[in-house]
């Protein structure tokens, strides 16, 4: 049986690249299960159906001949604006390029799975989906709206398009499955089925015109046969039955809600449908995570609201179906999707499966949202988005429709101080002339700059970044629950990319993908690599994975954003085995660095013991996973713990040695610690390079292990039992550290963005752009044990002392052993009662006159109880809190919760609270302590933010 050469290419691209959507592991992943979602009962729904079904016939009446996505009143108008966006307009371009693309195709030819499985290489488990069908539902779409819109073009183009519309339509329904099923699931009662139903749905009711009484009666017949599967799927047969926040059940229903409206007065079953596909979308918008986000990625939730927005527009004009778009989950879709891309707009995080980038859209699923929600950022963001709508030929094709107000210039007025100031507006300007890329003019400048950190506590991950330009920097830190769909074994995952080039990665599908196994979540999921958490920038302990069980998570319960500072922390304790504590937390100083802070306290020893599992390690050899020899080196028992620090890297590290990498000795003395004590620790650190690579090769990121100050990374070969990436795409590297258990182990890592060296012999030393240096100390009065770190740049000095046991309360002035001024520099006395303390002091020119005792530049507080700078005075419930000076007796707070009831500011001045222009999620109160009025000292504080971003 004939199966066209590009539908082969297509489909094996398809599977290859989304084998993930499978998910058919045959048991529901356990996390689902401890979830206990209800199920979409049939009694229900037809009490559902009863109750709604003289409306909906009333609604379908008065629409007239059509009543998916718009009524036959409103098409009218839709049309003529369509009309008046003007042909050489990029999305007017790309709607014409898909729908030439899509009519050089020939109408495909079905073949069994078994053959597809022959010619293309792919698993049969992979062929039985029948993924390339998906395609032919999106291009039915396409050729409905451009036939009903009146834009395919010439006359001859619009005879061919009715032509592949009517040959599509009628290949699809001959042929005997939409997707094959298997133990857990039917036939066609998967993705392919969901698709194929959005387009028929979409071409029949558009265009009844373009099919004989006998086709149309075939048509229905195939829909009652197919769509039935989906709706024994909803009922249970299917394992995805209730799994409301994934992308299989949303794309499922969204068929499902489609045909039935289209079909609701000509096919018996149809009102059940529709019916079936309100409560299935009822129970989405209950338990779809409220800040917008999905644990399945960036990829899989734009599947997922490619398909929320086909059903609401699609049965609107019959359900009412857009009160949806009020739902959190719809509402604050614009906000996840703009804080989990990358500085430029290029790409997307990189957690969990897929590739980092949107399967679909975006661009459509922002305009409606943001149209429907008043959010002009749906927009800004479409605008700023530097590459073409993803997807199939649907995707420009719905954006065009759902844009076409704003690309009349309707919006242009509104969307003025919303522009985007990312970048530079001359090179926004030349791109613009070399680029027809809906983003290059996104970079034009305005008013409206997003904040820079985001914490979104359902999905709970953490993004921070230097700025939002393609030549900026993002850190993202991965919590969460580590088994859900789609998942890895990653909490407290680390990842780092230099506009969407990612030094520090996570490596996304692995080829097990195609196979059964692969999606078995209760256990053979976690032995391939690519799902290990040994394939993240993360800790492995004793060598093992993360727990994989319902409940394990990491939960970051700290979080703080200001203009210099950025701070989050995870409790990781749940997410591994053998462990009484484990915490991962971020220090940001942005542009210049950031501290990875680590501390593990264990239960248990890992199999080998420190001397031979160093040797493995630094011999860049894994720890076997075998039991331990009876005797001999490494034998049993053994009481150490290990812990490994490990990078996954976009390109090769550079190992490099460290003259230049200490401070001068001077700055690192404690106040309780003399000279004598300090000099021991004064080594040269062993550093690593990651060069950026591609767009990003003049930049690097080098990272330092500043505790243990020995420690040195070496490439780490993959333990796991089943190797699923390409070795030469491994790049893993890591030092280890040892202790016993119930003692707390500790590192720090230091992660400097910074443009890249000139070139030089490979065994020389980069010039170090910043001084650093770890010093273990402790106070005398109390005997509490510390560490102070000490990061020195060019005019400036951070001093940052965290507690390396646990402890109630830390009070430590931070200032020169001697407690006088360091000669060329301004001192400052900070008290607190904290959990971390971090103070930036900067050069000022010498006078001769003695130095302000008050004169920081920024300070920082974690879990203050307590604190004093100069005349500003705290003293209540635990506080982050970071505190800039921004003018004489002028200061600018940023918290992480409302700090008022303890607070004394200075005699002379007040506190203000500031509202936040651009709030980003998590972001707490902004306050602002001045002796001018309010309303001037708003004018301060917005001048100064200013100054900021045109300094970064």
């Amino acid at each position: 049986m004939a199966f066209p050469t590009i539908y082969r290419r297509a489909c094996r691209a398809a599977a290859l690249a989304m084998a993930a959507v499978l998910y058919t592991a045959g048991i529901p992943a356990p996390a689902r299960a401890a979830e206990k979602f209800p199920r979409v009962e049939r009694d229900a729904v037809l009490a559902e159906q009863k109750a709604r079904d003289a409306e909906w016939r009333e609604k379908i009446g008065a629409a007239g001949k059509t009543h998916i996505l718009f009524t036959e009143a409103e098409w009218p108008q839709v049309i003529a604006e369509v009309a008046q966006v003007e042909p050489e307009h990029p999305f007017r371009r790309y709607v014409d390029e898909a729908l030439g693309k899509l009519l050089e195709k020939p109408v495909p030819v079905y073949a069994t799975p078994e053959e597809i499985s022959e010619r293309t290489k792919l698993s049969l488990y992979s062929a039985k989906e029948e993924l390339w069908q998906r395609a032919v539902g999106e291009d039915l779409v396409t050729l409905s709206l451009v036939l009903k819109l009146g834009i395919a073009g010439s006359d001859e183009r619009t005879a061919q398009c009715r032509a592949r519309l009517h040959d599509l339509v009628m290949a699809a329904c001959s042929w005997p499955t939409w997707g094959r099923g298997n133990s857990s699931i039917p036939d066609n009662a998967d993705l392919a089925c969901g698709h194929l139903s959005i387009g028929i749905s979409y071409a029949y009711n558009l265009h009844p015109q373009a099919f004989s009484d006998a086709e149309r009666e075939k048509i229905r017949n195939a829909m009652r046969e197919k769509v039935k599967g989906t709706l024994s799927g909803l009922y249970g047969a299917a394992y995805w039955a209730t799994g409301y926040q994934d992308n299989h059940l949303q794309v499922d229903v969204a068929g499902l809600g489609l045909a039935g409206a289209a079909f609701y007065t000509e096919i018996p079953e149809a009102p059940e449908w529709l019916a079936a596909a309100k409560l299935a979308h009822a129970n989405i918008a209950r338990f779809s995570q409220t800040d917008g986000s999905s644990d399945e990625g960036i990829p899989y939730w734009s599947y997922a609201r490619w398909a929320t927005v086909h059903y609401i527009e699609g049965t609107r004009p019959v359900t009412g179906a857009d009160a949806m778009y009020k739902e959190a989950f719809m509402r604050n879709a614009i906000s996840w999707r703009l804080y989990s891309s990358t500085c430029g707009f290029g790409g997307t995080l990189p957690w969990g499966d897929a590739p980092a980038k949107d399967y679909y859209g975006p661009h459509f699923i922002l305009q409606r949202v943001g149209t429907v929600c008043e959010d002009p950022t749906g927009l800004w963001l479409t605008l700023a988005l530097p590459f073409r709508p993803q997807g199939g030929s649907d995707v420009p094709t719905l954006s065009l429709v759902f844009g076409r107000q704003d690309f009349m210039g309707k919006g242009k007025a509104a969307l003025a101080r919303y522009a985007p100031t990312a970048g530079d507006k001359a090179k926004a300007r030349d791109a613009d002339k070399a680029s027809d890329k809906p983003g290059a003019t996104a970079q034009a400048g305005g008013a409206f700059t997003p904040g820079l950190d985001a914490h979104f506590a359902v999905n709970d991950s953490v993004t921070t970044r230097s700025g939002w330009a393609a030549d900026d920097y993002i850190l993202a830190m991965k919590s969460g629950f580590t088994n859900r769909n789609h998942s890895h074994l990653d909490a407290g995952a680390l990842a780092f990319a230099y506009g969407s080039r990612w030094s520090l990665r996570a490596p996304g599908y692995g080829k097990g993908a195609g196979q059964h196994e692969y999606w078995d979540s209760s256990r053979m999921r976690w032995v391939y690599f690519s799902n290990a958490t040994e394939s993240h920038t993360a800790l492995l302990i004793n060598g093992k994975n993360q727990r994989h069980d319902g409940k394990a998570r990491g939960t970051v319960d700290q979080f703080l954003t200001a203009p210099a500072w950025a701070w989050a922390s995870a409790d990781l304790t749940s997410a591994y085995y053998d462990a009484k504590s484990v915490r991962r937390s971020l220090l940001h100083r942005r542009g210049d660095y950031a501290l990875v802070f680590d501390t593990v306290t264990a239960t248990s020893p890992g199999k080998y013991g420190y001397p031979r599992a160093a040797a493995l390690i630094k011999a860049g050899r894994p720890l076997p996973a075998d039991d331990r020899p009876a005797s001999g080196e490494g034998a049993a028992p053994q009481e150490d713990v290990t812990v490994e620090w490990l990078a996954q890297t976009g390109e090769n590290m550079e190992v490099v040695g460290g003259p230049g990498l200490i401070a001068d000795e001077k700055l690192l003395i404690p106040q309780a610690q003399s000279k004598d004590e300090a000099r021991p620790w004064q080594k040269n650190l062993t550093s690593a390079r990651i060069p950026g690579g591609g767009d990003a090769r003049n930049r690097e990121l080098l990272v330092t292990p500043l505790l243990p100050s020995s420690a040195t990374f070496v490439k780490r070969e993959p333990t796991a039992e089943r190797i699923d990436l390409p070795r030469e795409a491994i790049r893993t590297y890591g030092f280890l550290t040892a202790g016993k258990p119930g003692e707390a182990i500790h590192t720090i890592v230091m992660l400097e963005p910074r443009p890249a060296p000139a070139p030089a012999p490979a065994t020389a030393a980069p010039a170090p752009r910043l001084q650093a240096s770890c010093i273990p100390t402790s106070t005398k009065e109390k005997g509490d044990n510390l560490q102070l770190v000490t990061v020195a740049g060019d005019g400036w000095i951070d001093r940052i002392v965290v507690p390396t046991t646990a402890m109630d309360t830390l009070s430590l002035p931070i200032r020169k052993g001697d407690g006088t001024a360091l000669p060329g520099y301004r001192t400052t006395t900070f008290l607190a009662k904290a959990q971390l303390i971090a103070v930036r002091d900067v050069a000022v020119p010498d006078t001769g006159q003695p130095a302000e005792v008050f004169s920081s530049e920024s300070t920082l507080a974690v879990q203050a109880t307590e604190f004093t700078l100069g005349d500003l005075r705290y003293k209540g419930p635990a506080v982050c809190v970071a505190i800039d000076r921004i003018g004489k007796r002028t200061w600018l707070l940023h918290a992480d919760t409302d700090l008022r009831a303890g607070f004394t500011p200075p005699e002379g001045t007040a506190l203000h609270e500031i509202p936040n222009p651009t709030p980003a999620p998590g972001a707490g109160p902004r306050y602002i302590i001045s002796a001018s009025p309010r309303d001037a000292a708003l004018a301060e504080a917005r001048k100064w933010e200013q100054a900021q971003r045109l300094r970064r």
